[in-house]
């Protein structure tokens, strides 16, 4: 999971856990691809689309699907900040859950990713 909003990271997290998920945390792009290389068994993506630091959760995902082309990927955000266009979603195992979330949303969104 990227997330740089502390508050939001945690509630994700929690829901994550409660539907079996183990989640590594990263504040931003930079640190999710160093999170990237230690561990290789990912098995999706959470990313909010605008992080800090220089890499925004789009060009994220770009840099992990390279070497991993099918991992899942799901974009969150408030706003997009035009950023992420309705076609970046609309790839193979990508989906895009809306600010704020339920742990229903979650679920959902989850439901429509595959993860062979």
């Amino acid at each position: 999971m990227t997330e740089d909003t502390l508050m939001v990271a945690k509630v994700a997290t929690y829901i994550f856990n409660e539907l079996g998920f183990n989640v590594l945390l990263a504040t931003d792009g930079v640190e999710a691809l160093q999170i990237l290389d230690k561990n290789s068994d990912i098995s999706l993506l959470f990313t909010d689309i605008i992080l800090p630091n220089g890499i925004d959760g789009k060009e994220l995902a770009t840099k992990i699907r390279n070497k991993i082309p099918s991992l899942p990927v799901i974009y969150t955000s408030g706003f997009t900040d035009g950023k992420l266009s309705k076609e970046d979603y609309q790839q193979f195992n990508t989906q895009f859950l809306q600010k704020p979330y339920t742990k229903n949303d979650l679920l959902l969104t989850i439901n429509n990713i595959s993860f062979d």
